[in-house]
């Protein structure tokens, strides 16, 4: 999608999602609202909620943690101190049985608590998670390896090790949850779970093995390259901690308040100081149990500076995460009010739409459907004075007043139902209608072309009366036919047009003349337009003369008694107009945009004035097809003014222009010479077949050959060739539209033209599209169908020859009988 499309597309989406939201009641349209405006509000306090939840559990977890620490603290003195004192007892040190003995029970109670402490926060006792500590201290009490120390040592410093890889874990995953304003303590976590516990263990193990070495007569090598490793740690971890300074500089911020020997520099100096004094004894090679006793009181008292230390940093970070902790709480509980509070609110104005908007809407809706349904006695009542008490005030205003109207009109619609039915009824039966009336009148025609007009007038007035009145018939067919049809002018085409220059003054001479009688029976005069130049239109003159005429005779059926009827013409360069004033009732402004509806008869019922309200809307078609307009005005008691108007002829000036040519008139003899060829005719109806051979019968050249179905047609001879088929329409239970291919597979090239009473435009369009050269309408005068057979047969011989199927540029045509008179309103 380019940039030009892009806001039409995001426009068209918007209206789409707008168009959903329509779609929806008010109920899930104010939860929707609801929520849009309350759903940022809840999210973020159950964010908050959320959030402090996790910081409270955090803040838990770490006193969970910093509880396990002071335990495991504990229990790595504790072991430390126990193998110092099982060390120096199998050394042979005397008067430690008894304070073992208490250091032995102080071993098992912390054990238990350490594994106690440790199942709560998911950690075990590594390589042997299955194996508790204290069963690790109930073994190690038994002292096993009384007679190797230095297993007895080493034992110890491996379950110091284990100690110390847990506290380890614990500092990992509690780091792991600071978030950057808490990474200050990041410093004293790892001082209190990993490096003071690290530092003390070794101080510890050169404390205990330096006081072995001291009570020993003589040690080896091994021996003092032993202690020489324990001290070496113990210096390692001692100077890098004193390196880091800022993390020193934290350390001491942590303890703010804390007595002076809670410095963590002053624990790590006394620390320091232990390890040069313990290097200077070993290496000075005394041996002596009171140095021993010295050494080993100088290292407890360096590792109960560390444990001090150790322990206060654990007090604050307990501190802290007491603090956190409760802080969390506050933060969940307020939180937790947000939400209920912002649930209530909505709730509450919920409860108040509810009451306020949706239920009196419902009773709207309801009080619609009552409408709806025709029910309008009941009356429509909603409380309030807001825009829904109005609608619902207007909805009653409705409701009374199509309680007023149902009752009037009914009578009229049941009227104008059943004049739609009828209109639908002679739209279906007017085509069969037509089929015989194509034999009298063409019988009737033929018969007044052979009385001479010298004959009797008894002699040719009983043919005359049979000829009009048969085309009277077929006039009042076509009427309906127009009136009935669904797409109003293109239906009119049925009825085909001859399109030439008009002389408006004779045309309204004629059109008098004709209503004069009727004018003269009502005691109405018509007032004739005063003399003047000619004024000539563009126009079918038939069908001009049928319009005017009309609109004459519903000017005077429509006056007063004795009243007058005004006839005026005017021309100018683009139109000529014809105006038409009557001195009666009139018409009032609401009605107006009715008189051209089919069957609308206004009020001509109720006063006695005979018509079928097809008049008025065949005149208007007739002259929107002739490219003229219509239109009435009126008020009551002023009578109404009709202005007709055609388009002007501009064919050129001076000599009045010749009557148009391609239509003859149905009695003139029609010359024999130029018409010759071979036409076949399919038509089932045995009368209208021997009427059009009987039309033809005056042309000895034309050879015509007469088939009853296309199945005799298709087994006739294919050689010679036809010069032209006419086809009707519906040959039995056969269709010429679904026919035709199969005589054009079965003759190869052929022309052809359909012949049908069927007068619909779909029918005409169809029969071109099929491949039918022409589609002409029953009844056809023997003028028009010879002027059409002289045309067709003479585009056939200047083609590929006889048989010879060939393309002329010709529009196609539709032919009806003789103007009819005028229709009513």
């Amino acid at each position: 999608m380019n940039a030009e499309e892009t806001p039409s597309g995001a426009a068209g989406r918007r209206a789409r999602w707008l168009h959903a939201f329509d779609h929806l009641n008010f109920r899930v349209k104010f939860l929707a609202v609801g929520l849009l405006v309350a759903a940022p509000l809840l999210v973020a306090a159950t964010w908050a909620a959320v959030t402090a939840v996790g910081h409270a559990e955090q803040a838990r977890e770490r006193e969970r943690s910093v509880a396990v620490m002071r335990e495991l603290g504990a229990l790595l003195a504790t072991v430390g101190e126990h193998r110092d004192l099982t060390t120096r007892i199998f050394a042979g040190t005397e008067g430690l049985s008894g304070e073992l003995v208490l250091k032995q029970q102080q071993f098992r109670a912390q054990a238990s608590l350490v594994d106690q402490a440790l199942a709560e926060v998911g950690e075990s006792l590594d390589p042997s998670p299955d194996s508790p500590l204290r069963a690790e201290a109930d073994e190690l009490i038994k002292l096993p390896h009384a007679h190797s120390p230095e297993r007895n040592f080493d034992r110890h410093n491996d379950l110091a090790d284990r100690l110390l890889a847990i506290s380890g874990r614990l500092e990992v995953r509690l780091l792991a949850g600071l978030n950057r304003h808490e990474s200050p303590l990041a410093h004293t976590f790892g001082a209190v779970f990993v490096t003071l516990p690290q530092l003390s263990e070794r101080i510890a193990r050169q404390r205990g093995y330096g006081s072995w070495v001291l009570t020993q007569q003589t040690y080896t090598p091994a021996e003092l390259h032993r202690y020489g490793h324990f001290a070496g740690h113990a210096r390692q971890t001692l100077r890098q901690l004193l390196a880091d300074r800022q993390t020193l500089v934290e350390l001491d911020a942590q303890l703010t308040g804390a007595t002076a020997q809670d410095s963590v520099k002053r624990a790590l100096a006394q620390g320091e100081q232990f390890i040069e004094r313990s290097q200077t004894l070993v290496l000075s090679f005394t041996r002596d149990d009171d140095v021993a006793e010295v050494h080993f009181s100088d290292g407890s008292l360096a590792l109960k500076g560390l444990s001090s230390v150790s322990g206060a940093l654990a007090e604050r970070l307990s501190a802290e995460s007491a603090r956190l902790r409760e802080r969390g709480m506050r933060l969940t509980a307020a939180a937790v009010v947000a939400m209920a509070m912002t649930l209530a609110l909505i709730s509450a104005l919920y409860l108040a739409f509810e009451r306020s908007t949706v239920r009196r809407l419902d009773r709207l809706q309801s009080a619609s459907r009552r409408l709806a349904h025709g029910e309008f006695d009941r009356p429509i009542r909603v409380n309030g004075s807001d825009e829904i008490a109005t609608l619902a005030a207007t909805l009653d205003a409705v409701r009374r007043q199509l309680h007023d109207a149902v009752t009037q009109r009914a009578e009229l619609m049941a009227r104008r139902q059943a004049e739609s039915e009828r209109g639908d009824f002679l739209a279906r039966w007017s085509h069969d209608l037509r089929t015989p009336l194509t034999a009298i009148i063409g019988y009737a025609q033929l018969m007044l072309d052979n009385v001479p007009a010298s004959a009797a007038s008894d002699q040719r007035k009983p043919l005359q009366h049979i000829h009009t009145a048969g085309q009277h018939l077929l006039q009042l067919v076509d009427d309906v036919l127009l009136a009935s049809a669904q797409d109003g002018p293109a239906e009119a085409r049925a009825a085909q047009l001859h399109l030439g220059a008009v002389d408006m003054a004779a045309l309204v001479d004629d059109a008098i003349a004709l209503v004069e009688p009727m004018a003269r029976g009502a005691g109405v005069q018509l007032v004739a337009p005063d003399a003047a130049a000619p004024a000539w239109a563009h126009a079918d003159r038939v069908r001009a003369l049928q319009v005017l005429t009309n609109l004459l005779s519903n000017a005077v059926k429509f006056n007063r008694p004795k009243g007058r009827v005004t006839i005026t013409l005017s021309a100018s360069e683009g139109d000529v107009r014809v105006g038409i004033r009557d001195e009666g009732a009139g018409i009032p402004q609401d009605a107006l945009h009715r008189v051209f509806q089919p069957l609308e008869r206004l009020d001509a019922a109720s006063r006695g004035v005979p018509g079928a309200g097809l008049g008025l809307a065949i005149a208007k078609r007739l002259t929107e097809r002739m490219h003229g307009q219509i239109a009435v005005q009126s008020a009551p008691s002023e009578g109404c003014h009709v202005t007709w108007s055609l388009p002007a002829w501009t064919g050129g000036s001076g000599s009045p222009p010749a009557a148009p040519a391609d239509l003859m008139p149905a009695h003139q003899t029609v010359g024999q010479d130029g018409l010759s060829g071979r036409v076949a005719l399919i038509e089932d109806n045995e009368v209208n077949a021997q009427l059009f051979g009987a039309m033809l019968a005056p042309y000895p050249a034309l050879e015509l050959v007469h088939f009853a179905s296309f199945e005799a047609a298709m087994a006739a001879p294919p050689m010679p060739g036809f010069d032209l088929w006419v086809v009707d329409r519906h040959v039995g239970i056969d269709d010429a539209l679904e026919q035709l291919p199969r005589l054009q597979h079965h003759f190869g090239h052929m022309r052809a033209v359909m012949y049908s009473a069927d007068t619909t435009a779909s029918t005409h369009e169809a029969a071109l599209r099929i491949g039918f050269q022409d589609h002409w309408v029953k009844p056809l005068p023997q003028a028009n169908l010879v002027m059409h057979l002289r045309r067709l047969l003479q585009q056939s011989s200047a083609g590929t020859g006889s048989g010879a199927r060939t393309h002329p540029d010709i529009t196609p045509r539709q032919d009806s009988a003789d103007p009819e008179p005028g229709a009513t309103r």
